[in-house]
């Protein structure tokens, strides 16, 4: 009884491992929660937006940054997401363009050269931002102009 009890411990704790190994990185779960602010805009809608931009600020308070540059983008990206409080779409859009500018001064500073998501940019909207996939959901004009923008990277 004992031998299976010691078997059955090992392989918890071998599988806990794993789960705990496959958990995202901070980085990837503040890109998740950006994404969905992105998806959502583009439909025209506002739902988990707010929440999704206070999971931004906990989230880039986990963030490492390596170099100054980075520091300072999550900083702005803190304060950026911050301001997402709003169930106005107008609004949310405004300031949704703030968040994509930081997001991506932080990407480029802490992973130059390397790519962790698609960035695009509207001339219209005069405003960039970032989708994880390929194809024009532009979260500016939402379903008026859906596919406005061109894929910058």
């Amino acid at each position: 009884m004992t031998v299976r009890v010691s078997l059955l411990l090992t392989i918890i704790a071998f599988f806990t491992g794993i789960a705990q190994a496959a958990e995202p990185s901070p980085v990837d779960s503040m890109l998740s929660e950006y994404f969905i602010m992105q998806s959502s805009l583009a439909k025209d809608a506002t739902a988990n937006v707010a929440s999704s931009a206070a999971r931004v600020v906990e989230l880039s308070g986990k963030v490492p940054a390596k170099s100054e540059a980075a520091k300072t983008a999550l900083e702005e990206i803190r304060k950026a997401a911050s301001a997402i409080k709003t169930a106005d779409l107008k609004t949310a859009r405004n300031h949704f363009g703030e968040l994509s500018k930081r997001m991506t001064a932080y990407l480029q500073a802490a992973f130059p050269g390397e790519r962790k998501a698609n960035q695009y940019y509207c001339s219209m909207a005069k405003k960039g931002w970032l989708q994880p996939d390929k194809g024009v959901r532009n979260p500016y004009y939402g379903s008026s102009m859906l596919k406005c923008g061109e894929l910058v990277n």
